[in-house]
């Protein structure tokens, strides 16, 4: 049986914060998928660069103006956050089916937190990377600052995860 103390319970609070993290954010994003479109296509068109005051540079030429772009990118996004949560939620789900059973493996939480955790950093990193493309650096360092935050997060996470017990 786990005891909820020490870096077990650590560990469930991780993987269950990252669940609910990233459930909240697709569910958000679901229900105001227009908006949610609108702030990905402000990014994928470059509008902020033209905002004053206007910064000259050739990265122009890399605006996608597409709407239907703009709706994949969010499709992604939520796809992202939505894989993550289930993978996350999963990994919960055996940490209690381990704590039910005497000295009970953490395997299947640890596959299963591992791979959600996985999905969290590689959307960070594309969330990261497809602002940079945009280069969303110039006018949105916040955002660009969150998005690394979310990799020093999943990569955090990852560590106490796998942090040994015995």
């Amino acid at each position: 049986m786990i005891t909820l103390s020490g870096i077990n319970l650590i560990k469930l609070v991780v993987v269950l914060g990252l669940a609910i993290w990233s459930f909240l954010e697709s569910w958000g994003l679901l229900r105001d998928f227009v908006g949610a479109k609108r702030t990905v296509g402000r990014t994928m068109n470059m509008v902020l660069l033209e905002e004053k005051p206007i910064v000259p540079t050739k990265l122009l030429s890399r605006r996608v103006s597409n709407e239907w772009f703009h709706w994949l990118g969010t499709a992604v996004l939520i796809a992202f956050n939505a894989i993550s949560s289930l993978l996350l939620f999963i990994a919960v789900y055996y940490f209690f089916e381990a704590s039910m059973m005497e000295n009970g493996p953490q395997d299947k939480f640890l596959l299963w937190a591992n791979y959600g955790i996985a999905m969290f950093i590689g959307m960070s990193f594309s969330l990261s990377l497809t602002g940079l493309w945009f280069a969303y650096y110039i006018k949105q360092s916040d955002l660009m600052i969150a998005h690394f935050t979310l990799i020093i997060l999943g990569i955090l996470s990852a560590v106490v995860i796998n942090f040994p017990v015995n």
